[in-house]
């Protein structure tokens, strides 16, 4: 009854283990591009979506799914004018939106 504890404290251990490894990959940054409303972000798998609202105020969308569905947010209230200055600039393994009030930083690797 023991070696079956400790087995499957093994098992459960390993499958914790794998979980949390294949999870590592899905967050990664493959291409990005600067757009009308912000930063547009393609993923290992799915895609994200920055969008600059106002020099402080940002509404960030993340789907699994290739393409980026057109709901209506819950949580920010239609927009159709988005900020127009702002930087994006590359270095190493970041991607670093800066607007005047913020600066955003994403690592490609997570």
């Amino acid at each position: 009854m023991n070696h079956f504890k400790t087995y499957s404290r093994r098992i459960s251990f390993a499958l914790l283990l794998l979980f949390a490894v294949s999870n590592l990959c899905i967050a990664q940054v493959k291409s990005y591009a600067k757009t009308a409303y912000g930063v547009s972000c393609k993923l290992v798998t799915g895609s994200m979506n920055i969008y600059l609202l106002k020099d402080d105020v940002v509404e960030v969308k993340y789907t699994s799914l290739g393409i980026m569905a057109n709901k209506k947010s819950l949580v920010v209230e239609g927009q159709s004018v988005y900020i127009k200055n702002y930087q994006v600039a590359e270095r190493g393994n970041d991607i670093s939106i800066t607007t005047a009030k913020l600066k955003i930083n994403i690592t490609r690797s997570t």
